[in-house]
């Protein structure tokens, strides 16, 4: 599993692509909070769009919940607002639903557009 970063002056852009596991995914989002807490910003979207596979619901939670404690053991000042994108079976909220259960304010979304959004990130228009 391959991560690119795009760190815009709003947000951290994680993209994650090719075939997907627990672990590469566990820690690819490991490396998306040192990027947003080395850059000191709390707003990330990770674009799981291009991952092909799927994961166990057990494997989904372990993820929410282990993600969810690594993001508070890295800084006890930022506390990031994660959006997730993807479609199921691989993303379908519930990984984000466990990691909101643990105080990390995580949500999945279908598109990045209505992830920005949530964040409050303004989108420029290419009229």
């Amino acid at each position: 599993m391959e991560v690119n970063f795009d760190s815009r002056t709003h947000c951290v852009l994680a993209t994650f692509t090719g075939p997907v596991s627990a672990e590469g995914l566990l820690q690819a989002f490991y490396k998306t909070i040192d990027a947003a807490v080395e850059r000191d910003l709390g707003l990330i979207v990770v674009d799981c769009s291009a991952l092909e596979g799927t994961l166990t619901t057990t494997e989904r939670f372990n993820i929410g919940e282990s993600g969810a404690a690594y993001s508070f053991s890295k800084s006890r000042k930022l506390r990031p607002k994660i959006a997730l994108v993807g479609k199921p079976p691989l993303i379908d909220g519930f990984g984000a639903t466990a990691a909101s259960n643990r105080g990390l304010n995580a949500k999945a979304f279908s598109d990045v557009p209505r992830a920005l959004d949530w964040l409050g990130i303004p989108q420029v228009n290419s009229d």
